[in-house]
C-alpha cells in the first residue's frame, strides 16, 4: 500500500487518476506543483514553466479520480482573433481561443478512456510543455 492508498504502480494502467498523482508526476519531471481545487470542488494541479502558469484541470471526476483532463493557461494579450485562427489552422496539439474578456485561453485535452501507462503522463507533460512555449512564442512575434 502506497502513500495514496491503492496507487497504481508505475507499471499500472490509469483509466483515471488522482490529483495527488498527477501532482507527484508532476514534481518528479521537475516542476514544483501546487494541488488546489477547482470552484467545482476537483482537483486542481498549478505549477510553471519557464516562468509561465499553467494549470492542469480533471474533468469527470467521481471518488476524486478524473477520466480526463485539460492543460491550460491565460495569457493577457491583445492579440487579435485573425491571429488565434491562424494557429488553430496550422498546429494540431493546443487550440486557443479568447475568453469573454479577450484574453486568449490555451488548452490540451488528455483523454484516459482505455486506460494509459504512467509514462504516459510524463510524455503528455512534455507535448504540453512544447506546445505551450512555442504558443507563447508564436503570441510574441
Amino acid at each position: 500500500m502506497s502513500l495514496f492508498g491503492n496507487q497504481p504502480a508505475k507499471s499500472d494502467v490509469f483509466a483515471t487518476i488522482s490529483g495527488e498523482e498527477l501532482t507527484e508526476i508532476v514534481r518528479e519531471m521537475g516542476f514544483a506543483p501546487e494541488l488546489t481545487v477547482d470552484s467545482q470542488g476537483d482537483p486542481m494541479v498549478k505549477f510553471r514553466i519557464e516562468g509561465l502558469r499553467c494549470q492542469i484541470l480533471f474533468y469527470g471526476c467521481k471518488d476524486g479520480r478524473a477520466n480526463s483532463i485539460q492543460f491550460n493557461s491565460v495569457f493577457s494579450s491583445d492579440a487579435p482573433l485573425e491571429k488565434i485562427n491562424d494557429w488553430n489552422l496550422k498546429k494540431r496539439f493546443g487550440k486557443a481561443s479568447l475568453d469573454a474578456d479577450h484574453d486568449v485561453l490555451f488548452q490540451m485535452d488528455v483523454d484516459l478512456d482505455g486506460g494509459v501507462k504512467r509514462d504516459y503522463f510524463e510524455e503528455i507533460i512534455k507535448r504540453w510543455r512544447s506546445v505551450f512555449l512555442s504558443f507563447a512564442r508564436f503570441l510574441s512575434e
